[in-house]
């Protein structure tokens, strides 16, 4: 990952591709060893007390 990343965040527990929608999604901050920083519009009032994982997106802009 690297700053600018459009990604999405999804529980660790839903398979890869298995589609539904992502708890929420945003663009990479920074990127530390150990720690990714990703700013969100609005983020989700639940289901961030789980382990999570990040899903680089298709960047639309271009």
């Amino acid at each position: 990952f690297s700053p600018h990343d459009v990604v999405a965040l999804r529980p660790n527990s839903q398979p890869p591709g298995a589609g539904g929608a992502p708890l929420c999604g945003g663009l990479v901050y920074r990127v530390r060893e150990g720690a990714v920083v990703v700013a969100v519009d609005e983020p989700p009032e639940e289901g961030l007390e789980q382990p999570l994982r990040l899903e680089k997106l298709a960047n639309e802009v271009g």
